[in-house]
């Protein structure tokens, strides 16, 4: 299993595909799998909160992983810190980050990726229509689009 060592942290990592390197970043409730809808939907480059009936739509091998995660999530949010953002660590971050959210994501998110668009000098943000907190898994072909649009341009 392929790792490096981020403070004091060893993180797993996998390679997938070719071209430069895209950083795909998941939350406690699932792992790395989460992003293979994108990645299958031709890629090139907290409380489930997705939607009326989306758990349904969601592959059962994302509802597993949300299901082995959920006690990590329940401690993450007992932890008077689990909000907690190194604004000035991010502000240091020098490649091009997309932010996205979906227009049925939780209200409090939009205020999070507020906060981390002023902080991340070169954050771009973007919505997809009738997705929840993921549209990675909910909307894979248009996520999948946008960010490799936004690689291109970037």
């Amino acid at each position: 299993m392929a790792q490096v060592r981020a403070d004091g942290v060893d993180l797993f990592y996998e390679t997938t595909g070719t071209g430069d390197p895209l950083v795909l970043v998941h939350g406690s409730w699932t792992d790395r799998a989460v992003w293979q809808s994108a990645i299958d939907a031709d890629l090139k480059v907290e409380e489930v909160a997705m939607g009326p009936g989306a758990w349904d739509q969601l592959p059962q091998s994302t509802r597993e992983s949300f299901t082995a995660h959920a006690q990590t999530w329940l401690d993450e949010q007992s932890d008077p810190q689990w909000a907690s953002l190194d604004l000035d660590g991010l502000a240091g971050c020098t490649v091009p980050v997309m932010l996205s959210r979906g227009t049925q994501s939780p209200a409090w998110f939009a205020a999070v990726l507020d906060r981390l668009a002023e902080a991340l000098p070169r954050a771009r943000r973007t919505t997809f229509e009738g997705a929840g907190h993921m549209p990675h898994v909910t909307h894979p072909r248009d996520y999948a689009a946008a960010l490799t649009g936004f690689a291109r341009e970037t």
